[in-house]
């Protein structure tokens, strides 16, 4: 059986005739070593850019709104993950200082045994 051709959409009709201007990026200015694009909104004017110096002025309430926000969204790990993890470092941390105390034992032997044949 032939595939009916009229029900496939060709190339123009998959894509809109006029782009989305919300989402919308022109190239302002293209020279050889960098291209500058702006944003622009819904009424085609420039939107300006977040500060990226890291000194946005909220209120602190709104802050702390967005630090709740990002606290719901973190995967907290479970009980038993904690468990284990403590268990693992607790078991480094006794391993470490047996071995600690038996290389400074060792040591201390040898070095009286060397301050005694001097």
């Amino acid at each position: 059986m032939a595939k009916d051709k009229t029900s496939e959409p060709n190339a123009a009709e998959k894509t809109p005739d006029k782009p989305d201007k919300s989402a919308a990026v022109k190239d302002v200015t293209k020279t050889k070593a960098k291209t500058l694009t702006v944003k622009t909104g819904k009424d085609g004017k420039p939107v300006k850019a977040a500060p990226t110096d890291g000194k946005s002025k909220k209120s602190p309430i709104k802050y702390l709104r967005e630090v709740r926000a990002e606290f719901r969204r973190v995967q907290w790990p479970k009980r038993k993950q904690v468990f284990g993890g403590t268990v693992v470092v607790l078991v480094s941390v006794a391993i470490m200082s047996i071995a600690t105390f038996g290389l400074d034992t060792l040591f201390n032997f040898a070095l009286r045994l060397a301050l005694r044949m001097t």
